[in-house]
């Protein structure tokens, strides 16, 4: 416990006092809630810590709405997690991993095998955890790449230096990493509808691409409502755009929504007030029939919205 506390220390050592805020915008029961104040007079890391860990652990007992392979439910597919791994992973990782499972199999290192097992113990104990984003799975991801590559290293560099090389190279490369945590691989395009909707890009990721959207098109923040699910606020990132869950205003020409609200639905919404809008949000972008515009990021879905007639 102490080293874990010297670990998160970096994190939370310039954020004192925001606990309060923390426990009070995510609602955790008040047990939870004396528990992690109790723990923060110790250690502030080791509060915002175990807020964070009951905070998952109470979502998961009470089941949370999801959309996954067409269907809404509180209680996915067990294959949710399998799914999320596949379709939002690089293909090169993907490929990588699977040869460095192979080696394993055939003949390869202990450490490797050892490092391979426990990420697929990972995997399976989280297939029964919150179906809601693959960030649950970087534990999997850690162990399963480090297993692949002490695996896969040795047999390539004793048969072939040069494809050693090659499958470094591809291994560190922009094609292999370097995105956000949580876009869709290569394999999702396989899938004619939405496999699933992944909450790792619900925390601001995609609004600055959607700033980025807007100024290629020419669209004012003035003329751009948002409709924003995740723990983000559009009119920090966007200045000027209407943030249509705090608003009753009318929806502007170009209107912007969290695919979580067009896949799961507008009770997703984090806050009570904010669901009657963006049921609102929704109801009028299908009466008016809006025009879907252009896609920011994976997560944010761009309409225009013709005039009332």
């Amino acid at each position: 416990m102490a080293f874990l506390a010297l670990l998160l220390h970096p994190w939370a050592s310039g954020q004192a006092g925001l606990l309060p805020t923390l426990l009070s915008l995510y609602q955790v029961p008040a047990g939870d809630a004396a528990f992690v104040t109790r723990l923060a007079g110790l250690d502030e890391g080791l509060g915002r810590y175990a807020l964070s860990t009951l905070f998952v652990l109470r979502q998961t007992e009470a089941g949370r709405l999801s959309y996954f392979l067409g269907h809404v439910s509180t209680s996915p597919s067990w294959a949710y997690h399998l799914v999320a791994l596949v379709v939002k992973s690089p293909l090169p990782w993907l490929v990588l991993v699977l040869a460095g499972v192979l080696a394993a199999f055939i003949r390869a290192p202990l450490r490797a095998r050892l490092l391979l097992f426990s990420g697929a113990a990972f995997l399976l104990a989280s297939l029964a955890g919150p179906r809601i984003g693959v960030r649950h799975l970087i534990p999997v991801i850690v162990l399963v790449s480090a297993g692949a590559a002490a695996a896969l290293g040795p047999v390539l560099l004793r048969r072939s230096p040069a494809v050693f090389v090659v499958a470094l190279l591809l291994a560190l490369s922009p094609l292999a990493f370097g995105r956000s945590v949580g876009r869709h691989g290569l394999v999702a395009r396989l899938f004619a509808a939405p496999p699933l909707a992944d909450s790792n890009l619900d925390w601001g990721q995609d609004l600055p691409r959607l700033a980025d959207l807007a100024s290629k098109r020419g669209i004012p923040a003035a003329s751009l409502g948002v409709a924003y699910f995740g723990g983000d606020l559009p009119s920090f990132r966007i200045p000027g755009c209407l943030d249509l869950l705090e608003s009753d205003a009318p929806l502007p020409r170009y209107v912007a929504v969290s695919r979580q609200l067009l896949l799961v639905g507008p009770q997703t919404a984090l806050f009570a007030e904010g669901r009657p809008r963006a049921a609102r949000v929704l109801a009028e972008l299908k009466a008016r029939n809006a025009a879907f515009v252009a896609r920011a990021g994976d997560s944010i879905d761009l309409f225009e919205v013709p005039p009332p007639r």
